[in-house]
């Protein structure tokens, strides 16, 4: 699955996923280095966003933990 290496990091510490960081990796989106906002450059928007971000999220769960 395509999760940031943080949102790893909260999948195994068994925490909250951010989906607009995951939503941002599938969609190949990556801040700017000029960019000096904090907000995320892609964000969820619809349904079909937020299903895309959880489907890789499930994926990514399942995957650290397969049983």
């Amino acid at each position: 699955p395509q999760i940031p290496d943080p949102e790893w990091d909260h999948i195994i510490r068994e925490q909250p996923v951010d989906l607009d960081s995951i939503f941002q990796s599938v969609t190949g989106a990556t801040p700017s280095v000029s960019s000096s906002s904090s907000q995320p450059l892609r964000t969820i928007c619809s349904s079909g966003d937020w299903s895309i971000a959880w489907d890789q999220a499930s994926e990514g769960i399942s995957f650290a933990f397969p049983h």
